[in-house]
């Protein structure tokens, strides 16, 4: 048999193992918050189940990931459903950016179409696909391309795509942005631009009368 470790009565070792029992207790709940800001859209207590079965010892830190990263799609492919569903009939821009990157390029394009689009005045609504793997896979297979950002018109089964980044902003440098969306259902509801120039000076942006 076994023998039983006794428990140590030391006054000193007793009094280590209070800021011990501590600090691990404070960096459990960093991790726990960290992972719930990361993981948003996942509910707070499937969070801690996860990191439950990780302080048990039945997962490791890339096995939790893996499992709320699937939980995250999961709720945004029932929340991009529910969207589809309640659509006005596909007539709003969407854009696809990603505000968590490090590729310089991507936010520079990601900023500047939704600048161009603000300054167009087109009713556009911005869609962040950071972190969301389900819905990147869908729009690289409705789109045919891999990058952000991306544009459709109207969400789901009814959106259509309208160009990546360099395409729109040819057709914007054409003038024809207005009648490429007006093709692919979108109604535009305020005054069109008379000329728009990309260059930062607000001055240069003129609206028609």
């Amino acid at each position: 048999k076994k023998k039983k470790k006794k428990k140590t009565n030391h006054p000193v070792l007793k009094m280590m193992e209070g800021p011990t029992a501590r600090r691990k207790q404070i960096e459990r709940d960093d991790l726990r918050r960290e992972l719930e800001r990361q993981f948003f859209k996942v509910q707070p207590k499937k969070v801690g189940d996860v990191l439950a079965k990780h302080w048990a010892g039945k997962l490791d830190m890339t096995a939790v990931k893996k499992v709320l990263t699937e939980e995250q799609s999961a709720v945004s492919a029932a929340e991009f459903k529910e969207k589809n569903d309640s659509s006005t009939g596909g007539k709003k821009i969407i854009l696809y950016v990603t505000n968590q990157t490090g590729d310089r390029h991507v936010r520079y394009k990601c900023n500047r179409l939704k600048l161009s689009f603000t300054c167009l005045r087109l009713d556009w609504e911005e869609v962040d696909v950071a972190g969301n793997r389900w819905l990147r896979q869908k729009l690289a297979q409705d789109a045919k391309e891999d990058e952000i950002p991306l544009t459709f018109v109207g969400m789901g089964s009814d959106g259509k795509f309208a160009g990546t980044y360099d395409e729109l902003l040819s057709i914007i440098d054409d003038g024809k942005i207005y009648d490429h969306f007006r093709k692919l259902g979108y109604k535009h509801p305020h005054k069109k631009c008379k000329h728009f120039v990309f260059s930062g000076d607000t001055s240069r942006i003129k609206v028609a009368e």
